[in-house]
């Protein structure tokens, strides 16, 4: 694997990244994903996938603050030096990506869904700890114990969970202990804080009203074709809890855009 190690010490192309993933995972949709996703919002992700394919422990990824050059030197003990010609990387057939969605269990899609929570939960702890800074005094130490104890359980759940989905689609059967960590208990994740809209200038209204226009189109568009952007053809998110969360987050976006229009007229009304 040693083109994974060099793209990941390289320009990281998106590209290039794509097709050196293909040759070496199993899990056909998620190359789909990232063959027909958006490069920008996918890259981290992929480097996060690359260094999976290298069996780098889940706990090393999240902790790291360095370079990937010094953290494939200190995984593998030896220093790893970029290539200077690195021969192109064979581009992968769509054909073999093929996966129809009714093939693949509901518990398999169920279990995606928590691991983006689960990610979503840890780089918010990770985030909250890097906050803290170095000081080293009571109150800092004692959140910083607790944060690293809440953290370090989520880490392990990710780890086991993420093995246990790719085992699925290189047997083409469901690991036994996949259903009962997924009725473990749920992942929390963190409400967004909340914002007094009445606080805001003008101008931090109308970009907030950008965007929450720009986020309903993008939501609504996943319900409706399964995707960022419209398409040719509905292709509807199917009844289920995938689709209830969804529509709940649609719906609170909807919520708050109609709530800064309306504070936003008031405003303009008073002048």
């Amino acid at each position: 694997m040693e083109d994974i190690k060099q793209w990941l010490i390289g320009s990281k192309d998106y590209k290039e990244g794509v097709a050196i993933f293909a040759k070496y995972c199993r899990n056909a949709v998620m190359i789909r994903d990232f063959q027909t996703g958006i490069p920008d919002r996918n890259i981290k992700k992929l480097e996060f996938e690359m260094k999976m394919l290298l069996k780098i422990p889940v706990k090393m990824i999240f902790s790291q603050k360095c370079s990937n050059q010094q953290l494939l030197n200190t995984f593998y003990n030896t220093i790893i030096k970029p290539v200077i010609e690195e021969p192109k990387a064979p581009v992968f057939s769509k054909e073999k990506a093929k996966v129809k969605n009714e093939n693949i269990p509901p518990i398999i899609t169920e279990s995606k869904e928590l691991l983006k929570d689960l990610y979503t939960r840890i780089s918010i702890l990770h985030n909250d700890l890097y906050n803290l800074g170095e000081s080293n005094d009571n109150k800092v130490v004692s959140a910083r114990k607790k944060i690293l104890a809440e953290r370090s359980p989520l880490v392990q759940k990710y780890e086991d969970l993420y093995n246990l989905k790719e085992e699925f689609f290189i047997t083409q059967k469901i690991p036994s202990g996949l259903t009962e960590i997924m009725n473990q208990n749920p992942i929390i994740i963190s409400e967004e804080k909340k914002i007094d809209f009445n606080k805001l200038t003008d101008i931090e209204l109308i970009k907030t009203k950008n965007r929450l226009s720009c986020n309903i189109t993008k939501q609504q568009n996943k319900i409706d074709y399964q995707s960022s952007t419209k398409k040719d053809s509905l292709n509807p998110l199917p009844t289920g809890p995938i689709r209830d969360k969804a529509a709940k987050k649609l719906k609170d976006m909807k919520t708050k855009y109609k709530k800064v229009c309306e504070i936003l007229k008031t405003r303009e009304n008073a002048r």
